[in-house]
């Protein structure tokens, strides 16, 4: 993704890297960028929505074979 990026006008500054940590830092440095975080700090809570999410997901993909 990276490569891909510091090919692209405007994030030529990205450096080529498999470490989202340096990624992240090099878009930091970009004017105008700001950060957001999201964290997930009740996971436990998504078990139920995750098993119905698969359990739609393998209904769809029965459908269309």
């Amino acid at each position: 993704i990276t490569r891909v990026l510091s090919r692209t006008p405007g994030f030529e500054t990205i450096p080529v890297t498999y470490g989202p940590n340096r990624a992240m830092r090099a878009f930091a440095e970009i004017p105008g960028v700001s950060k957001r975080v999201i964290s997930d700090d009740d996971a436990h809570d998504n078990h139920g929505v995750l098993i119905v999410a698969r359990e739609e997901f393998q209904a769809m993909t029965a459908s269309a074979e």
